[in-house]
């Protein structure tokens, strides 16, 4: 007896295809949020870079022109405009810093300038970088560097302190800090301590 075989022709039903399309919603969708995690860490990681980058620059710059002069002799001038707590700037529209100091091989003269301009990221239509930046002159010179910030957006100074330190104020200390709404932690721009009038630097 030759038995038949039922063959269930009717494929697949709307409840399969519905599940069927779950499922790789779901795969698609586990996809996309690992892609997008790997790029914000690529995309922060950059960030890290930049500012490095940074920091590297302005830091080889004035300090191989310090070392290159016989160190620092004195310092002329410290004009802070933000009222004498420059560690506190966030209620200041504009910034500004000044530090003239004078170098011992030939006396020459330097100012370094940090400008910041609070609230950019309020601001679409002017670029953080082009409001904060640090400028190194030469005085006695037309030379001048001037560092304009990564092109980050939201990124901006954040802390900037600069004072003589030690017991009898014998060192010059500039200290300014990055923040930024992304990077989770600050990051200093710019990190000198120098000693004032001293052979050792």
């Amino acid at each position: 007896m030759i038995r038949k075989l039922c063959i269930n022709n009717r494929g697949l039903t709307a409840i399969e295809i519905l599940v069927c399309f779950s499922i790789v919603v779901v795969i698609v969708m586990s996809m996309f949020k690992v892609v997008n995690n790997q790029r914000d860490k690529q995309v922060i990681e950059s960030y890290k870079n930049s500012i490095t980058t940074y920091k590297n620059s302005v830091t080889k710059t004035i300090e191989e022109d310090i070392r290159n002069n016989g160190g620092i002799k004195q310092v002329i001038k410290i004009d802070d405009d933000t009222d004498g707590d420059s560690s506190d700037i966030s209620n200041n529209n504009t910034v500004k810093v000044e530090i003239q100091f004078q170098l011992r091989k030939g006396g020459v003269n330097r100012k370094l300038t940090i400008y910041k301009r609070y609230n950019c990221d309020e601001d679409y239509s002017d670029k953080c970088e082009d409001n904060n930046y640090i400028e190194y002159n030469y005085l006695d010179s037309s030379n001048k560097e001037v560092f304009k910030i990564p092109n980050i957006y939201n990124l901006r100074f954040n802390l900037i302190d600069v004072s003589k330190v030690g017991k009898d104020g014998e060192y010059l200390k500039i200290y300014v800090e990055f923040i930024h709404p992304d990077l989770g932690t600050k990051y200093s721009a710019l990190n000198l301590i120098h000693p004032i009038n001293s052979d050792i630097f």
